[in-house]
């Protein structure tokens, strides 16, 4: 009862996740804070933005389930509840946030704010509170501008064996990393946005072409 109950749930969900309209609101609303005014861009990742929502989403789904599969199954619903219920709070109260705020580079103010993802650049970085809630993505990290010194894009593609569907499934990863004296940054993004982030600081720091591409 309580599995099909949860599979009713599901398929609930997933139609109101992927229908036009909420995709529509979704994509609105972040595209609404892409822009450009005076000396400070914003970049905001619909698509990345959506996902997170909809883990966020099963994750609050799947706690309210096992909360009730404890008088069934005390258990699992225990077990359920403890990790789904705080993994559920940290992504919809920091993640999220962290991803709405997107990509802003200040010119006059010489920074560049990013939803987290800068790799350590000494061993007591592993121990850094601050590095590890930016790596996370439970906050965002701030370098200079003026620190970059590199940039560059790369597309992934790949093939593996899906077992259930019995058959090859391609997928495609876009990143973007970004150097300097502070270590490396490398952030996986929409190809979309990832190019709309790369030209943007590529002519925010007057770097000509491309420094580094590859395919």
């Amino acid at each position: 009862m309580t599995i099909h109950y949860l599979l009713v749930l599901k398929i609930q969900f997933d139609q109101l996740l992927f229908s036009r309209e909420f995709i529509l609101e979704i994509s609105m609303e972040t595209k609404s804070k892409d822009n450009q005014q005076d000396d400070i861009i914003q970049v905001v990742d619909a698509k990345s933005l959506l996902q997170e929502y909809i883990i966020t989403g099963f994750g609050g789904l799947a706690t309210v389930v096992s909360f009730f599969m404890i008088f069934s199954d005390p258990a699992i619903g225990i077990i359920g509840v403890i990790f789904l219920g705080p993994m559920t709070y940290c992504m919809w109260k920091y993640i999220i946030p962290t991803k709405k705020g997107g990509y802003i580079i200040d010119v006059k103010g010489d920074t560049f704010t990013f939803p987290g993802g800068r790799a350590a650049d000494e061993v007591e970085d592993y121990f850094n509170i601050e590095w590890i809630l930016q790596y996370i993505q439970f906050k965002p990290a701030v370098v200079n501008l003026s620190d970059i010194t590199r940039i560059s894009w790369e597309d992934e593609r790949k093939r593996t064996w899906n077992k259930q569907l019995r058959k090859y499934v391609e997928s495609e990863s876009h990143s973007i990393s970004i150097e300097g004296t502070f270590g490396t940054i490398r952030n996986y993004m929409s190809r979309g946005k990832r190019d709309q982030l790369y030209s943007m600081l590529q002519q925010t720091l007057k770097m000509g072409e491309p420094i580094v591409i590859n395919e």
